[in-house]
């Protein structure tokens, strides 16, 4: 992690508990990798974990997920992001949501999308309400707690994956990515993009 700049921090299986309980990430089962730098002047953590599950016949399975949480002084809200698979169209979309594996499951999206206590709540932008599931306590709440800036570059980067926004920090994982060069370059370049898009409390968010 040196040419990053960052460090690691002593082997701890328990590293992602600070963080729980997730709403759209998924539930580690234990961390297995975990680092700390900074973007901007902004502390990120990169935890890889594995998490597991049972398939719709009822067999275990397992995978990793990396965990970016960035440290974002003016968060303030609370509100979840993920792809939403109503969105994908087509043969090859319809297969890439089926084995859709790290760092969700598809059967997990299809619950958040049946669970009514979490409706999809919608920003005030279409396409990033077509593509992606938003929830929050309210519409009011989620459009507090998602700067403009957010939305647009999960359309510039055809972001695959989730985000959580907390006060005072932001968690996301990417699809697919792993603790490895490729997808430790990803995550803090998506880190470095995120944490760029929450301004002082002047700015103005979805309205």
């Amino acid at each position: 992690m040196a040419p990053w700049g960052f460090r690691m921090e002593p082997h701890d299986q328990e590293a992602h508990r600070r963080w729980l309980p997730f709403v759209v990430l998924s539930t580690p089962d234990r961390s297995t990798v975990h680092a700390h730098g900074e973007v901007d002047d902004r502390g990120l953590d990169i935890v890889e974990y594995d998490y597991s599950w049972c398939d719709s016949d009822g067999n275990p399975q397992s995978a990793d997920a990396v965990l970016g949480v960035l440290h974002v002084p003016w968060s303030r809200g609370r509100a979840a992001i993920a792809m939403d698979e109503r969105a994908w169209s087509g043969l090859q979309a319809a297969l890439d949501v089926l084995f859709w594996i790290p760092p969700f499951t598809f059967l997990k999206l299809v619950q958040l999308a049946n669970d009514t206590r979490r409706p999809d709540r919608e920003i005030g932008h279409a396409e990033v309400d077509r593509r992606y599931r938003v929830h929050a306590e309210s519409e009011a709440a989620a459009r507090a707690a998602i700067p403009a800036k957010l939305g647009e570059h999960l359309l510039a980067t055809n972001f695959r994956g989730a985000i959580e926004i907390r006060p005072d920090e932001v968690l996301f994982s990417l699809r697919d990515a792993r603790f490895d060069p490729a997808g430790v370059e990803a995550t803090i370049a998506h880190a470095r993009a995120i944490g760029r898009c929450f301004e002082p409390p002047e700015s103005t968010p979805f309205r």
